[in-house]
């Protein structure tokens, strides 16, 4: 499907360096190297005036970016020719090679270990200066505990040269493509030496990919780039970390034999990922592949190589009796074990998720044992999922508990508790002022619920004034972790040209990133872009495909376009019973332009028999919802009396409600006429006049017509 931005396609070898660092040989002539030039020669001149963000877009966007392989070979023959007594290292032209790719940590290593060695201080120190300034700004960018705080760097070697820089053990790594292919993240399992526990460190460098392949950032997962262009050509060139991350995509789609194979080559490597997934797989039942071993075995092989989840998967097998003889001493001994790495609410609350993964919970997953535990042995995770899921918790002690939850800095009960703080108390209270105080704190740990939880309470002035211009930075920091409410605000606020200028492309754009997620807002929105052909041809089929998704999602509004495309027989075959079905239903989901067509089908009698009383309660319904052009239809049932008693006063209270919101001119001019002629009402020239002005300002041509002549007439 052709849609919205068509970034350019380049060859499958050029994206085979793109995050190993590998070789290429493709160099394109691009105006930003400058810039790039001029933002490294800043730094040499003035660092405080550049920051990590700044000099990583220029990279980027320079051709720079196209020849990082060729940069590494550079550097890595340098290292030989030094190694081999070929050349000094002083002789080396070290600002030059580390200019081509200034991000890159080894080559200023390298720079300020020989500039040491010779004792020239001034150069030694710029490049320890740069190795200072690039670590900083990496954990600047993020805290690398999770997808959403990931650490941004260039390539996974930069990613690699950060670890071992940091005071961490490395288990294992992986890499995993998530939400629907818009992201690819690198994570490593490490031991942290000063904490004793064991975590996964997360890295991206989407900004990066999209340079490389020229891809307008962030809409990279439109066409699958990452996949196809990425992941799968590392797998061809062997690639480890790739093979794991394509393995758990081709798990997701259920290709079971596919994913296993790789999952196996993967764990001839010794991979301690590869072999938990493997357990998990097989743990499943879900595939009829046969393993070469029973499951635990590949949980045994896992935890062999340090990685303490397969301790915890060992304790489940032998807790729940799965494939072995149940054995709770067994489990005790493996539960220690894990505790090498692991929190005991750690290990209770990931036994919890793996029950949740396999289904074998009975009831609710509020009644698992393992939840019971994790909470006792103080899981935060544990406690707001009891918190947010319990039905029976009274809302003074869920605030009073969310609130303690928050204070342990738990992300989730923070935005949960200022959610709550915000609905349960009144614009300028103390409450309020503590809802903006909590999601500040959430946001300090790039939470996106909290980010689209603010931009929401800025866009609306719930702290102060509107600020929309902020709330737009706000969802934008969400949608770019792929948080699909905020992508569709993001698509919103350029539909309608708001804070941003108007731009249908780039709304198209938003809009189809968050419909990979299921997003029904955005599928509706990517509905109305196809029905009238915004910024892409006009296809009522493909509209009516996403109105009919977005309906099954529960979206109101997609109910009444799909019943306006079965009346029209447009992108659909004609059904006129649908259509009727569907504005009722879409009705009775207090939609009230669906109410409104609806009556005007049983007021008309072109399609069924007319039915005028039922037409006047869909009217009201619809005024009810404060739709003034219902309440100027059921005036106008009112003024004849049709299928209701005739009421002039009730239809000038109509009238009158309509007309001064400002949004029904045809109510005005009615009521200017009944003014006019005293029926119903006192006569009052005057009140005709000012009716009939709001109706001519609403371009009401009669009215203006009508104004002039009473005007005319008073003279």
């Amino acid at each position: 499907m052709k849609l919205l931005f068509y970034p350019p396609f380049f060859a499958m070898l050029l994206v085979i360096f793109l995050l190993s660092g590998c070789k290429s040989t493709s160099q394109l002539n691009n105006p930003n190297d400058e810039k790039y030039k001029m933002r490294v020669q800043q730094f040499a001149e003035q660092p405080n005036k550049v920051t990590y963000e700044s000099l990583l877009l220029s990279f980027v966007n320079s051709s720079y970016v196209h020849s990082i392989g060729d940069h590494d070979l550079v550097y890595r023959n340098t290292l030989a020719s030094i190694t081999n007594q070929e050349i000094a290292c002083t002789e080396v032209d070290w600002f030059a090679l580390t200019q081509r790719n200034f991000l890159s940590i080894k080559p200023h290593l390298s720079a300020q270990s020989c500039y040491q060695s010779a004792n020239i201080q001034s150069k030694a120190e710029f490049h320890r200066g740069a190795v200072e300034f690039l670590l900083a700004g990496i954990k600047a960018s993020g805290n690398g505990q999770h997808y959403y705080s990931a650490y941004q760097v260039t390539t996974w070697d930069d990613a690699s040269d950060f670890i071992e820089l940091s005071n961490y053990q490395v288990v294992d790594g992986y890499a995993s493509l998530s939400h629907q292919n818009q992201a690819i993240y690198l994570v490593y399992v490490v031991n942290d030496i000063t904490t004793g526990r064991q975590k996964e460190i997360y890295f991206e460098n989407s900004k990066f990919i999209h340079g490389v392949l020229g891809l307008q950032y962030p809409f990279s997962g439109l066409g699958n780039h990452l996949e196809l262009s990425v992941i799968d050509s590392l797998v061809v060139s062997d690639n480890i970390i790739a093979k794991i991350a394509k393995a758990g995509h081709l798990a997701e789609l259920k290709k079971w034999p596919q994913a296993i194979s790789l999952y196996q080559n993967v764990a001839q490597q010794n991979s301690a990922v590869a072999f938990y997934r493997l357990g998990m797989l097989c743990l499943t039942g879900e595939t009829e592949h046969d393993f070469d071993k029973p499951c635990g075995e590949y949980f045994r092989s896992s935890a062999s190589l340090g990685y303490m989840n397969a301790y915890v998967a060992l304790t489940y097998i032998y807790l729940e009796g799965a494939g072995v003889v149940k054995s709770p001493d067994t489990a005790s001994e493996y539960i220690t074990l894990a505790r090498q790495g692991l929190s005991l609410g750690d290990v209770w609350y990931k036994l919890t998720a793996i029950e949740r993964t396999l289904n074998r919970q009975r009831g609710r997953l509020l009644d698992s044992e393992y939840l019971r535990k994790a909470i006792d042995y103080d899981s935060a995770p544990a406690k707001f999922y009891q918190l947010i899921e319990s039905q029976n918790i009274e809302q003074e002690v869920q605030i009073a508990q969310l609130k303690k939850l928050a204070q342990t800095g738990f992300a989730p009960a923070q935005t949960s508790y200022a959610r709550m703080l915000l609905a349960s108390a009144k614009k300028g209270s103390k409450a309020w002022q503590q809802a903006q105080l909590w999601l500040d704190k959430a946001t300090e740990q790039y939470y996106p619920n909290a980010f689209y939880l603010k931009g929401i309470a800025l866009q609306n002035g719930l702290f102060d004034k509107p600020d929309k211009i902020a709330a737009y930075l706000a969802f934008q920091k969400a949608a770019l972790v792929h948080h699909a409410q905020s992508q569709w605000r993001l698509g919103y606020y350029h539909s309608i040209g708001d804070v941003v200028e108007q731009d249908h492309r780039l709304a198209g754009s938003w809009y189809s990133l968050c419909s990979l997620a299921g997003n029904s807002n955005c599928l509706f929105s990517l509905g109305i872009h196809f029905r009238n052909g915004l910024a892409i041809e006009k296809d009522d089929r493909v509209a009516f495909k996403y109105f009919e998704q977005a309906a099954q999602k529960g979206h109101k509004m997609s109910k009444f376009y799909l019943a306006t495309m079965y009346l029209q027989g447009a992108g659909v075959d004609k059904n006129i019973d649908k259509a009727l079905s569907l504005y009722q239903q879409a009705c009775d989901e207090s939609v009230a332009k669906a109410c409104i067509k609806l009556a005007l089908i049983y007021r008309s009698g072109d399609l069924i028999g007319v039915n005028n009383q039922r037409a006047n309660k869909l009217f009201d319904k619809a005024c009810q919802l404060k739709n003034m052009d219902a309440c100027n239809y059921l005036a106008q049932a009112y003024q004849s009396g049709l299928s209701v008693g005739q009421n002039l006063k009730r239809a000038i209270e109509l009238y009158t409600q309509a007309c001064e919101s400002r949004k029904q001119t045809e109510s005005c001019f009615s009521l200017a006429q009944l003014y006019q002629q005293g029926h119903g009402v006192s006569k009052s020239i005057d009140d005709a006049k000012y009716y009939y002005q709001i109706a001519c300002v609403g371009y009401n041509q009669q009215a203006c017509e009508n104004h002039k002549k009473l005007l005319d007439k008073r003279d």
